[in-house]
């Protein structure tokens, strides 16, 4: 057994841009864009997008599993005591400061999957000024930005716009689902997001459930959970930090496109 730290790092590696445009994905030939919100961008390269100064949120508890498709033992790491059941900012970590998630005494082995328990409010900071739009909501150089370096922003990552298709969670303590809140009367809630290495992040329209992160790969279906660049080594001489990227993470939609929003980052241990 070996007591190890997770420590989780925010890197920013890319640069800022200096004009307005959509966020696109780099990662498709035609380097088009087919982002549609906060939930549906990949885990590659991102391109037109602006790096972050804060991006916190709240966690309660992570578990460890050595199989990638989140069964078996989980070596367990507490983060909030259970009795806090509606966290606060102040209860928020900044994963822009690569805050110190505490310790846990963890088997040495290579741990595939984390489940984690995190408060479905996030809230999240550009570093600079996006370019803007004008008042006809077309970007334009000096027009009015909706991601201001100066403004703090929250968003509810698990909210459905109807009830026929709200987001389900999987709840690993009694192996059952439950459902987000509707945007339209929002609340915030815990929910289960999954890190595995076997995860691709990518729809599969042949499953009625296609991907979400808020339940564990399968066999079946490996395009549920977030991907996983590398796992967690424990050993009797390492332990390893959790990389979280936001750089060229946080987009302005303008006012018919969601405003400021903040996507999905990417995730891997070394």
């Amino acid at each position: 057994m070996k007591k190890t730290t997770i420590i989780l790092l925010l890197i920013f590696i890319c640069p800022l841009y200096g004009f307005a445009m959509t966020c696109n994905s780099g990662t498709l030939a035609d380097n088009s864009n087919d982002i549609s919100g906060p939930y549906a961008l990949d885990n590659g390269t991102i391109d037109n997008c602006v790096d972050g100064d804060i991006a916190a949120w709240a966690i309660s508890k992570v578990y460890l599993y050595t199989d990638a498709f989140c069964t078996g033992e989980a070596q367990i790491i507490t983060v909030l005591d259970e009795t806090v059941t509606t966290p606060t900012e102040a209860n928020k970590k900044d994963f822009a400061g690569a805050p110190d998630l505490g310790s846990a005494t963890i088997a040495n082995g290579t741990y595939n999957c984390v489940a984690t328990k995190m408060w479905d409010n996030i809230t999240f900071s550009p570093v600079k000024d996006t370019t803007g739009y004008d008042g006809s909501g077309n970007a334009a150089v000096g027009g009015t930005p909706y991601c201001v370096a100066t403004d703090n922003y929250t968003q509810d990552i698990c909210a459905s716009d109807n009830a026929s298709s709200l987001q389900l969670v999987y709840d690993p303590d009694n192996k059952s689902s439950y459902s987000c809140s509707l945007e339209a009367a929002p609340s915030n809630e815990w929910v289960w997001i999954y890190f595995s290495t076997s995860s691709t992040d990518s729809d599969n329209e042949t499953l009625s459930d296609l991907e979400s992160d808020y339940y564990p790969p399968t066999a079946d279906n490996v395009s549920n959970g977030v991907p996983l660049g590398a796992a967690l080594v424990v050993s009797s001489t390492s332990s390893g930090n959790l990389k979280t990227t936001i750089s060229n993470r946080i987009a302005d939609g303008g006012p018919y496109g969601g405003g400021c929003q903040m996507y999905k980052p990417a995730f891997s241990f070394e």
